[in-house]
């Protein structure tokens, strides 16, 4: 099977789950199914996690990672802070992705992740236009970049 690597870099503006007005983050990373967590982080609505882990991917053009932040509470279940989902069938092969992504079900809440094809994916260099269209319907409109960036800039 393929292997991917995901970094959990850290989240900013997560909501506070405790009555303190704080929450005990931590992550739970799943692929297929296998289950990672990340370490708890108390008392903190912007963690550094920063733990990388390793999954094995059976298909990667339909394979997701799903990512679950929760409040770790002592006695009680632990409350949700929000979850994503990124589909793999993006990545280029050996590049690193590092991005902010929006969580959702929850009012605010980030989580910075790095994730890695180290064995699959796209080649490098190829996913960028298979997200953002075609790059040469970009010069036909707007003509060459000029040198150094954009045109005007």
């Amino acid at each position: 099977s393929k292997k991917l690597s995901v970094r959990i870099i850290g989240a900013k503006s997560l909501i506070a789950a405790d009555k303190g007005g704080t929450s005990d983050p931590y992550c739970k990373v799943r692929v297929g199914t296998t289950t990672k967590k990340t370490r708890v982080i108390k008392k903190c609505l912007s963690p550094k996690w920063d733990e990388t882990f390793q999954f094995a991917v059976s298909n990667p053009t339909t394979s997701k990672i799903v990512i679950d932040v929760f409040d770790k509470d002592t006695f009680t279940k632990d409350d949700p802070l929000g979850s994503l989902t990124i589909p793999l069938n993006k990545l280029e092969r050996g590049i690193e992705n590092v991005q902010w992504y929006n969580l959702t079900g929850v009012r605010s809440g980030q989580v910075e992740i790095s994730l890695t094809a180290l064995d699959f994916g796209l080649e490098p260099g190829t996913a960028s236009s298979a997200v953002h269209g075609d790059s040469s319907a970009y010069k036909s409109n707007y003509g060459t970049p000029a040198p150094g960036g954009y045109p005007g800039a």
